[in-house]
């Protein structure tokens, strides 16, 4: 049984235009090979596989709090006020005399309306402080300035706090990409600070266009300190590389944020002149990076990992995704969805849909010296397209171990010429269990459908079982039945992220000795059913 048509977000995402539509249009999926863009009929009234999505846009609300903040907002009654109570009275003036005073912390009185401060100079900031917009202030760099240049002095680390503020149209975009002290139009965050983001928006912020290593249309971090960003969102934000963040050696906790419609606008990936990391760059050695709560949807980047891009260098890297959402998401050249490369990845309750790509649509995880590993748990694999021959769901290095365990791969296409293994390339150091491999597809009539593989592992449900030439397909696991099941659409099946819902009584609650939940936290009794996710 074929599976159900999908609705694919367009080039617009909570109502606003994706700035690079046209930079699509030469990966977009054929009409006949692809579900068209077409409306929900199950609520989601605007084409959005997010449950909690609104039509109101990000103006007028915060992102939902899946996961527990590791920070909360910082009581700043105390602070320095910028503003006597009227619009007038809060200028950029009264911003830098606050600041160059610091007594630890600045608030805003300018009336009970938003009010916006355009800076003409960035504001230079090397010790303690927080800066709390009351959900009122924007602070714009007028699209000629950085807006705030956080670097404390040598091996004095200090800490900065920016929290309910809007930050909008700053630029670095008019200073050379080949330091990566440019990045950062919003705020550059040097070595041995420490940067907190708390309910904070970043507009329309531009960084160095073109640049091997310059990173952060938004914010640049650079050091072995960490950056914490907690119920923020991030639009339409470009760079060279990493739209919207960029990280050299530097450690990121996002939480309950989203990145969506952010440009790497570079070329050639590194070396070359970046374009890596639509959403979100990182590149060094040794730190730790973790998303939880997350949407990385529409991002675009001109080379690799138009969601996200991560490489650690000397093959020491956690990392984790956990109830995230990478969805929509272009790579020119490689990995529409996630770029990984000399990692230990977690990947828990999260899906990767409808990102495109002219090799591996959805997720390419690479090595680097040493030991990497891939570790995925309640994860959905849906709907995403590579134009070339192999990985359209996936492509994983084989020196790469690790499980996945409960994963729904399906819908997933590659249109190349000599296409193949559409679901899962590689990884042959992986196993594979209790998982649903169903219903992908690829234009090369020889070959296998599904994966080009045997992993290790048992109790798959998988199809198709022949290719469309009628040779017999290579089982993606061990233990593996081909099985035509019938499976629902994309969708919001309740939890946190979208998920397939498998409709064949004869999987479900086929599996015994099943404990701990679904991707959507349902709980799984004794008996359970192949992927993630239990009818």
């Amino acid at each position: 049984m074929s599976h159900e048509p999908v609705p694919r977000l367009q080039a617009t995402v909570l109502g606003l235009a994706f700035a690079s539509s046209a930079l699509l249009a030469p990966l977009a999926r054929p009409a006949s090979a692809s579900p068209t863009d077409e409306i929900f009929s199950d609520g989601f009234e605007q084409g959005l596989l997010f449950g909690w999505s609104s039509t109101a846009g990000w103006d007028s609300f915060a992102p939902p709090e899946f996961c527990a903040p590791p920070i909360g907002l910082v009581d700043t009654s105390g602070a320095t006020v910028v503003g006597n109570g009227t619009p007038g009275s809060c200028t950029q003036a009264a911003l830098v005399a606050a600041v160059n005073a610091n007594n630890g912390a600045i608030r805003f009185e300018c009336g009970g309306a938003p009010r916006t401060i355009t800076l003409t100079s960035q504001l230079a900031i090397d010790d303690h402080l927080v800066i709390d917009g009351g959900g009122l202030i924007t602070l714009s760099g007028g699209g000629t300035t950085r807006i705030i240049d956080f670097r404390p002095p040598f091996q004095q680390p200090r800490t900065l706090t920016v929290q309910r503020l809007t930050f909008r149209d700053g630029s670095t975009a008019h200073l050379p990409g080949t330091t990566t002290d440019n990045g950062g139009a919003a705020i550059y965050r040097g070595s041995f600070g420490t940067l907190n983001v708390i309910d904070s928006r970043f507009f329309g912020n531009t960084g160095p266009q073109v640049g091997q290593d310059v990173a952060g249309g938004a914010i640049y971090s650079f050091g072995a300190t960490p950056t914490t960003i907690v119920g923020s969102v991030f639009q339409d934000n470009s760079c060279s590389s990493g739209g919207a963040l960029g990280h050299l050696f530097a450690h990121l906790e996002l939480v309950n944020s989203v990145v969506e419609g952010n440009q790497a606008t570079g070329t050639g990936g590194n070396p070359g002149n970046g374009g890596n990391g639509g959403g979100i760059y990182s590149d060094g050695n040794d730190q730790t990076m973790s998303l939880c709560g997350v949407v990385l949807s529409n991002n675009h980047a001109n080379a690799r990992g138009g969601g996200f891009m991560r490489v650690s260098n000397n093959g020491v890297g956690p990392m984790s995704f956990d109830r995230t959402e990478v969805h929509g998401n272009t790579g020119v050249l490689q990995a529409g969805g996630l770029y990984l490369q000399g990692l230990q990845t977690t990947i828990t309750d999260s899906t990767i849909s409808g990102n495109v790509s002219q090799s591996r649509g959805g997720m390419t995880v690479f090595t680097n010296p040493g030991s990497q590993t891939l570790d995925m748990t309640n994860v959905t694999v849906a709907d995403n397209f590579a134009t070339g021959n192999l990985g359209a769901g996936m492509a994983v290095a084989d020196a790469i171990t690790g499980e996945l365990l409960h994963v729904t791969i399906t819908g997933n296409d590659n249109s190349g010429e000599f296409s193949f293994a559409s679901a899962i390339a590689g990884g042959a150091g992986l196993s594979l269990d209790r998982s649903l491999i169903v219903d992908n597809d690829k234009t090369f009539v020889f070959e296998n459908t599904s994966c080009n593989v045997t992993h290790s592992g048992g109790d798959v449900v998988q199809w198709p079982m022949f290719n469309e030439f009628g040779q017999a397909e290579l089982p993606c696991a061990a233990g593996t039945t081909f099985q035509d099941v019938p499976i629902g659409p994309l969708q919001n099946n309740g939890g946190f992220t979208a998920t397939v819902m498998p409709t064949d009584s004869s999987i479900i609650e086929s599996l015994n000795g099943c404990s701990g939940n679904d991707q959507r936290g349902v709980p799984r009794g004794a008996t359970c059913t192949p992927g993630a996710v239990e009818p």
